[in-house]
């Protein structure tokens, strides 16, 4: 079933709903195709979801995902029989959860850091650069790219790449790069609560407006 864009913001807070109470449960996420993920759901927000997968920390817009399920017993035993090999092979690691309370607000936390835009023949990998209300701006090999927020399905960021080439810098070079995060970081929340005051400046957008004559108020 195809839902227009002005039904995505209704479309996402149901299933906002219905996911919450499979917070900390393996679920799997579409039902096929390259956007197909299944895991462990870390995390609800007002317009995004995350998943820790095989794959690493998933985030996927609401308004894209058109199926989800709760794994059953068997699969679950499967899957944590893969997680204690994985536990084996490299250290516990609790995943990173970029903080926002919308997915704009993620890209923002994430500007200068390397990720990757949905999978398979619409994959896109690049550096944030940027973003506009309504696209994300992605250095790809010198070359900035808009693609547009509503088309992107699912979001992926490898901090572990990210923390390699932090250990590699100098300490000055360390601090500075901390101090941008701290930028990003205070914008991003400048962000959450600019794209909460557009949602109600153009929900109350044109219900009072002044006569330029007399000043009185019409309805």
């Amino acid at each position: 079933m195809m839902y227009p864009y002005n039904h995505s913001y209704y479309f996402a807070r149901n299933i906002s709903k219905n996911l919450k109470d499979l917070i900390g449960t393996n679920v799997r996420i579409n039902l096929g195709g390259p956007e197909k993920g299944e895991g462990t759901l870390l995390k609800i927000q007002s317009d995004f979801c995350v998943l820790q997968s095989d794959d690493g920390v998933v985030y996927y817009p609401l308004h894209h995902i058109n199926g989800f399920a709760e794994q059953s017993s068997d699969e679950s035993e499967e899957s944590d029989e893969n997680e204690q090999n994985d536990n084996q092979n490299k250290e516990n690691e609790e995943p990173i959860i970029v903080g926002g309370n919308y997915f704009g607000s993620v890209i923002d936390r994430l500007k200068g850091e390397t990720i990757q835009l949905n999978r398979g023949p619409k994959k896109v990998e690049g550096i944030v650069a940027g973003r506009t209300r309504g696209h994300i701006l992605l250095d790809i090999d010198g070359q900035i790219t808009y693609v547009p927020m509503f088309h992107v399905q699912s979001m992926c960021w490898n901090y572990n790449n990210s923390n390699d080439s932090n250990d590699s810098n100098d300490s000055n070079d360390s601090n500075d790069k901390n101090k941008n995060k701290n930028n990003n970081k205070n914008n991003a929340n400048n962000n959450d609560d600019n794209e909460s005051r557009n949602q109600k400046r153009d929900k109350d957008k044109c219900k009072t407006k002044r006569c330029k004559r007399c000043g009185k108020r019409r309805y």
